[in-house]
């Protein structure tokens, strides 16, 4: 049987040993070998995010047609913003 984030979580809290998880669930993958990617993954400290203007029509296309999200709903999220020139996420409010 598997494993999910609330039992994952509930074995950490009460072993707070990862050995000693490890070797009572008995995997068939090297656990350190994962555990050492993310605990030394590398990190990008410098970056710099840039907003470009919305598209509505793909908003729309891709939130509406293909995942068939309410079309009132998306229509009325969209109109929150201004003309599509000056709009930008950073002006989300």
């Amino acid at each position: 049987k598997g494993i999910g984030p609330k039992k994952a979580l509930k074995l950490i809290k009460e072993n707070n040993n990862y050995d000693k998880i490890f070797q009572d669930l008995n995997p068939e993958f090297d656990w350190n070998e994962i555990y050492n990617t993310f605990k030394n993954m590398q990190i990008e400290k410098k970056y710099n995010l840039k907003w470009n203007p919305i598209n509505k029509e793909k908003v729309k296309e891709i939130l509406i047609e293909r995942h068939e999200f309410n079309q009132e709903r998306i229509e009325k999220m969209l109109s929150q913003f201004k003309d599509n020139k000056n709009s930008s996420l950073d002006k989300w409010g």
